[in-house]
C-alpha cells in the first residue's frame, strides 16, 4: 500500500509522520510525495487530498482514505467500523475539507509535534524526533 501526500505542505508531512507513527502500519508501506507521480499528483490537486493506493483497490481520498489506511493499521482497525457510521463519516469528511482547506494555517500548530517525516527509508523506524534529525 502506499501514501502519496503534498512534498510542499509542511503540514501535510507532519500530519503524515504523526499518522504513520501512531498507526502501526505493516513493514513496506510506501510513504510517497505526489509529486514523484503525475497521476498521483493530478489526483491529489483535484480531491484536494492526500492518496492512499492498494493492491487492486481505486485510490480513497480523503476520511475515506483514513479509514481505508486505518484498516490496514493493527493499531487502528478496530475503529473503521464506527469510522464508517454514516454521521461519523459525513463528519470526519467535512472536518478533513476544513483541514484541507486551512492548511497553511494549521501548519504553525504542528511546528511543536516531535515527528517529522524521512522519506529515505520505508520503514516506521525512519520518523525521527526532530531534535535526532541531521542538519
Amino acid at each position: 500500500m502506499t501514501l502519496y501526500f503534498d512534498q510542499d505542505c509542511f503540514f501535510c508531512k507532519r500530519m503524515m509522520g504523526l499518522f504513520r507513527r501512531l498507526a502501526g502500519f505493516p513493514a513496506g508501506t510506501q510513504y510517497r510525495p505526489c509529486q514523484s507521480d503525475p497521476a498521483m499528483l493530478a489526483l491529489m490537486e483535484r480531491e484536494n487530498s492526500w492518496v492512499f493506493v492498494a493492491d487492486g483497490q481505486p485510490p480513497a481520498f480523503k476520511f475515506e482514505a483514513i479509514c481505508q489506511v486505518l484498516s490496514y493499521s493493527h493499531r487502528g482497525a478496530w475503529l473503521v467500523p464506527m469510522m464508517r457510521w454514516p454521521w461519523v463519516h459525513r463528519l470526519g469528511t467535512r472536518l478533513y475539507e476544513w483541514m484541507a482547506a486551512h492548511r497553511t494555517q494549521l501548519s504553525p500548530w504542528t511546528a511543536w509535534l516531535p515527528i517529522d517525516l524521512d522519506l529515505a527509508e520505508p520503514n516506521l523506524e525512519t520518523v525521527h524526533p526532530v531534535s535526532e534529525l541531521p542538519s
